[in-house]
């Protein structure tokens, strides 16, 4: 699956498809949902999340094949090293296969963080986002973390 001078990143926040910062992924090849096998804490910054650790819930995202320009705008955007550090972390695609992918975790809580807090399901819903998607919020439908750590199930 992975080719030559490419890599994969796991995203949970707004550069999922729908969002805001989506459009720096629209030349990559997207791969399938997926879930963090380690668990982390998600909090949100506003306009978009952050996830620390340790935490308490396995993350949904998704999965893409970058090419190394688009990965070094990513870490443009994310502040890689400076506010966020990418890590290679192991993600289960809600198809089963194991793949490893870099994700961005925050290097430092702050005090103005709100935790994300879990629905009756165990499921932590995403920011509210202003952008729609078949005329619904982005956070009417998008779900970003399970506190069940089993892939494909339900957000």
């Amino acid at each position: 699956m992975k080719t030559e001078g490419t890599d994969m990143v796991f995203v949970y926040g707004s550069l999922k498809r729908g969002f805001h910062n989506h459009d720096l992924l629209t030349q990559s090849t997207f791969i399938d949902v997926a879930k963090t096998n380690a668990r982390f804490d998600m909090f949100s910054l506003g306009s978009y999340p952050a996830v620390v650790v340790p935490g308490r819930f396995c993350i949904q995202g998704e999965v893409y094949q970058v090419d190394a320009r688009t990965l070094a705008d990513l870490d443009l955007l994310e502040g890689n090293k400076v506010y966020y550090l990418r890590h290679r972390i192991a993600v289960t695609t809600t198809s089963g296969r194991a793949l490893r992918a870099w994700m961005f975790v925050l290097l430092r809580r702050e005090s103005n963080m709100g935790r994300i807090p879990p629905l009756p399901c165990g499921t932590t819903k995403t920011w509210k986002s202003p952008k729609k998607i078949h005329g619904e919020s982005a956070n009417d439908i998008h779900s970003i973390g399970s506190g069940k750590n089993q892939p494909g199930t339900p957000a």
